[in-house]
């Protein structure tokens, strides 16, 4: 890097840039080349596309890994990024050019719609103290059996805690049975009563807050306003399934609007 030349500039001004050069410089050599280094293996397929059907609560599939370096890599860690995706392998080795099986089980549960996710094998060579992350993709969508006419019940704080309601009903192709809500009594400051239609392929959900004043509510239940509520059914083949809805206490937007013009605002979840 060729420095500033110093009779250019105010002395002040070229030192200060001199050293921004340097601090930037510096910062190149320190930052972990892990993430930023040549994968060291390749995957085929490198995109996974998954088609559950609605009998179906899981997705497994696998890729092959292939050591793409002159070097032997070890297998350290797997990441998908949340619980619900998990990995099997039975080597934890590989010499260059060696391939292995990935085994990977999506258990979607309530999981439903479009599906995009990044899957990773860390990797590190016995020769380097410095990890590499190896990934492909994974996408898909996932069916759903049920129409919500809307997702979440949303209280602002303050507001009056009158009942709302909401429906959830069976797709008109689908037949399915044992459509209730699996826990009515996940948060003591909600009240939720379902009531099911006569042939079983509806629900009407009444949701009622026992208070909306933020300071009524105990400390546990104030760490988890956004309430997830999970509708269960059975599919033709005895499967279980799930899907969500929402209940919600939140904050009151902060409107701001440039003058003679106005925000719509969405309200602020806690």
């Amino acid at each position: 890097m060729t420095a500033i030349n110093q009779d250019s500039l105010p002395g002040a001004i070229m030192r200060c840039l001199n050293t921004i050069m340097m601090l930037c410089l510096s910062a190149n050599f320190l930052m972990p080349r892990s993430w930023a280094v040549e994968p060291q293996l390749s995957f085929a397929p490198s995109v996974v596309e998954i088609n559950p059907t609605i009998d179906e609560t899981s997705s497994v599939f696998t890729v092959r890994a292939t050591n793409v370096t002159n070097r032997t890599i070890d297998i350290k860690e797997f990441k998908g990024g949340c619980g619900c995706i998990s990995f099997e392998c039975a080597v934890q080795s590989l010499e260059p050019g060696d391939s292995t099986d990935v085994l990977v089980v999506f258990d979607f549960k309530d999981f439903t719609g479009p599906q995009k996710r990044t899957l990773s094998v860390i990797t590190q060579s016995p020769s380097d103290s410095e990890v590499t992350k190896n990934s492909f993709s994974m996408k898909g969508e996932i069916p759903t059996a049920l129409k919500f006419s809307k997702k979440a019940a949303i209280w602002l704080y303050g507001e009056s805690p009158a009942a709302k309601e909401l429906t959830v009903s069976v797709k008109d192709e689908l037949t399915i049975s044992d459509l209730t809500i699996e826990d009515l009594n996940i948060n003591h400051f909600i009240t939720v009563v379902q009531s099911p239609s006569q042939d079983g392929r509806s629900l009407l959900i009444r949701v009622t807050p026992t208070t909306t004043n933020i300071e009524e509510v105990s400390p546990v239940e104030k760490s988890n306003l956004q309430v997830p509520y999970v509708v269960k059914y059975k599919t033709n083949t005895g499967k279980e399934r799930y899907e969500r809805f929402w209940v919600l206490l939140a904050k009151k937007p902060e409107i701001k609007a440039a003058p003679g013009k106005s925000t719509a605002m969405t309200p602020e979840a806690p």
